[in-house]
């Protein structure tokens, strides 16, 4: 279970760059799924 642990620091060292650069865009694509279902509801009130 240590070496496991240890083999995933690693692996999260080398892969940090990647990982961040995913995660940022993985959260803009929340964050304009989240501003189109916004503007649908904002559509729905209006109506």
């Amino acid at each position: 279970m240590l070496a496991c642990g240890v083999a995933w620091q690693v692996w999260l060292i080398i892969n940090q760059k990647r990982i961040m650069i995913s995660y940022v865009t993985y959260l803009q694509l929340l964050l304009i799924k989240a501003v189109q279902n916004s503007a649908k509801l904002d559509k729905q009130d209006i109506i």
